[in-house]
């Protein structure tokens, strides 16, 4: 857990509730190009994870960045909910803060094409 007091007011108090009705272990996704799947944004949604590695795999992402199309992946893990600086729901991302390295138990898949016509992303059937 944040060793700083207060850290629950950079919430919302909706997302506070929300927070305080998960389990004690999270099970979290990140999307991500290259070879470096850390970072503090993680989601608890694994099709949201695919939509912003297809987000991030997009034309002008490639040009901006040199990402290779289909490099994208999907790392997933469990987490403590003590370990979580911050839960947000704003977009439907519902994106948990977490420092990577309180992330278990993880794995790593090639990301899935998902509908981006739609806030929240549904994998496309094949």
């Amino acid at each position: 857990a944040s060793p700083r007091a207060g850290r629950e007011r950079i919430m919302a108090e909706a997302d506070r509730k929300a927070f305080a009705r998960m389990p004690a272990e999270l099970e979290i996704f990140r999307g991500y190009t290259g070879n470096t799947p850390g970072g503090l944004s993680w989601t608890l949604s694994e099709a949201k994870a695919d939509w912003f590695t297809q987000r991030a795999n997009g034309e002008r992402m490639r040009w901006l960045g040199g990402i290779k199309p289909g490099t994208g992946k999907v790392i997933s893990g469990k987490c403590r909910k003590a370990d979580v600086f911050a839960y947000f729901s704003e977009r439907d991302e519902q994106e948990i803060v977490i420092h990577p390295a309180k992330v278990y138990s993880t794995s790593t898949r090639p990301a899935r094409k998902v509908s981006t016509s739609a806030n929240t992303p549904d994998i496309e059937q094949k």
